[in-house]
């Protein structure tokens, strides 16, 4: 199955909101060879690497955590 992704990201603050959309560079979201290396190790049984996912989700929970407490934070990313 070969579908392409698509993943749109805003992040809001004081001074206003920022997009993926924004960004002027590649078209390429990014994401679309993450899932399509994904579902080749699953088609051949063999365990996919996941730091970019990893990555991803630890930004999203910074992102989350400085919106919750307004003030800025710190990420550990590997």
């Amino acid at each position: 199955m070969n579908v392409p992704f698509r993943f749109s990201v805003v992040a809001h603050g004081a001074s206003g909101s920022l997009s993926n959309k924004d960004y002027a560079g590649s078209s390429s979201d990014g994401y679309s060879n993450v899932f399509n290396r994904f579902i080749a190790a699953a088609r051949l049984g063999q365990q996919s690497d996941l730091t970019a996912v990893n990555r991803a989700m630890r930004l999203l929970h910074a992102l989350y955590k400085s919106s919750r407490l307004g003030a800025a934070v710190t990420v550990d990313l590997p």
